[in-house]
């Protein structure tokens, strides 16, 4: 009976043991893939040659395969650095038997790259190599997040969710931004999870990671993924978000005289619709709202001016509704009622079918299109360069609103309004804060600085833009002193 019950104990500590190990956080990195594989690949290929004769005659090279560039097309037999490189189901075994060599011989750095395979997901018969830069800057050894599921994609596709934390999501953002026109590969206990192109500069605490697995599978990842979740703190804002249902709040912006032009400068009103934690929806009313490219519209036939007018007229009198998601810190702008503006547009163009040498059936199959392409050109500055110089408030009064939170005086960070990495600090005014961004791309000759004055309220009281040329730019290229300067400024008037 004693026997018994020591081999009882022995028992439940085994399954103690084994349930403790199966419960173990794992952990999930996001590494940036290294662009130069061949670079990596030629010299592990030579220093493998006289270990590897239990393995294969062949090289490793001999039997990988890769996708051409322009430049390879001439030489397929040497590819250039950034080529890509796969391995068919029939080589698979035997290229990572080599790859398992090189590593144990230490062939290459292994504290530097790490070099593993996995299906491609466009062909089930291929398997994609991947070199990861273990030592990058911008590299996520611990990718930290408070929940994950299996999701589908905006396509169909399935996806794994994840929720990231806030310091997460910043590392993210400045990883994507790094890599742009890249991919990077997802690590589960540094095996491959998953790999992914990225956009420029993604700012979200929400991230669709490609799910290639099975149902079973899949459930068992957001198991594990779910062991590495952790608990956030609510995220206590900088200053109060500004926007109030009820508030009207008036500003006047300045653009920066610019030599032989006259000062652009007009009025416009914030009506806050919707707030809350996620997203604002706020009204804004332009005391004039002028047609984008109006001047050109100007020059087409004379028999076209009327309805320009017209379009131009009803512009002017519409507000716009601004659309800010506050989790990615971006503003999407649309004309309220837009569908009334169309229709209202065609029943002129039907109405004055006659002025277009057109009859009323005839105009009746044209008109819809004929309304949406004059939408499309009187709106064009909300969207892009356009909005950015002639309408910035559109987008640069919306973003701030949760973008910092209470404790942080300076550092570096995505801003989508300059689309670029920007150095920002915070201080302390008589009037309230004072938040400086400045863009820090090394590779442009000029930089952007926004610098917001925030005042006890939490209301924005002054914004300053400046677009300049660097100093040593101008040295480098004399050319480039000449090159203007821009700014504006936006002030509270209420």
């Amino acid at each position: 009976m004693k026997r018994f019950f020591l081999s009882l104990l022995s028992l439940v500590a085994v399954l103690q043991c084994a349930i403790a190990q199966s419960e173990k956080p794992a952990t999930l990195s996001v590494y940036p893939a290294f662009q130069n594989v061949a670079s990596l690949i030629r010299p592990i290929n030579k220093k493998l040659l006289p270990y590897q004769k239990h393995i294969t005659s062949k090289s490793l090279i001999d039997l990988l395969d890769f996708i051409s560039t322009e430049i390879d097309k001439a030489s397929p037999s040497s590819p250039t650095d950034d080529a890509l490189f796969y391995v068919s189901e029939q080589n698979r075994s035997m290229v990572q038997s080599l790859l398992n060599l090189a590593k144990e011989k230490g062939l290459y750095d292994t504290s530097h790259y790490q070099l593993l395979l996995s299906r491609s997901p466009l062909d089930k018969d291929l398997y994609d190599l991947h070199v990861i830069d273990l030592k990058s800057p911008v590299a996520i050894p611990t990718l930290s997040i408070t929940n994950a599921r299996c999701d589908k994609s905006s396509d169909g596709n399935p996806v794994f969710q994840l929720s990231l934390t806030r310091d997460a999501a910043v590392a993210f953002t400045k990883l994507t931004y790094q890599e742009v026109d890249n991919n990077i590969v997802v690590l589960l206990d540094g095996k491959f999870l998953a790999t992914m192109f990225v956009d420029s500069g993604v700012s979200t605490t929400e991230i669709e990671i490609p799910n290639e697995m099975g149902a079973v599978k899949a459930e068992e990842i957001v198991r594990r993924l779910k062991s590495t979740a952790v608990k956030e703190a609510p995220l206590t804002p900088l200053y109060r978000p500004q926007y109030v249902i009820g508030d009207t709040l008036t500003y006047r912006f300045t653009a920066r005289k610019e030599e032989g032009k006259q000062t652009e400068s007009h009025i416009f009103r914030f009506i806050p619709r919707l707030v809350n934690d996620k997203m604002t929806r706020i009204e804004c009313i332009e005391d004039t709202l002028h047609a984008a490219n109006e001047k050109e519209m100007r020059e087409y036939e004379e028999v076209f001016q009327k309805i320009i007018d017209y379009t131009c007229d009803r512009l002017r009198k519409s507000h716009i509704m601004i659309e800010t998601d506050l989790t990615t810190h971006t503003a999407v702008s649309t004309l309220i009622n837009s569908k009334t503006f169309l229709k209202e547009i065609e029943e002129y163009l039907i109405e004055n079918a006659a002025m277009f040498g057109a009859s009323k059936e005839e105009m009746q199959g044209a008109a819809k299109q004929m309304a949406e392409e004059l939408l499309k050109e009187v709106s064009a500055d909300f969207t892009g360069d356009n909005m950015a110089r002639r309408l910035p408030e559109l987008e640069v009064m919306t973003v701030m609103d949760y973008f910092f939170s209470e404790g942080q005086t300076q550092g570096t960070c995505y801003f989508p309004c300059a689309k670029n990495l920007v150095d920002y600090t915070i201080a302390q005014a008589n009037e309230g804060l004072v938040i400086t961004l400045q863009t820090k791309d090394k590779d442009s000759d000029t930089e952007e600085r926004y610098i917001y004055h925030i005042d006890k309220q939490g209301l924005i009281q002054r914004l300053e833009y400046q677009w300049i040329v660097k100093q040593e730019a101008t040295e480098k290229d004399k050319g480039m002193s000449d090159v203007e300067a821009y700014g504006y400024l936006i002030e509270r008037t209420n």
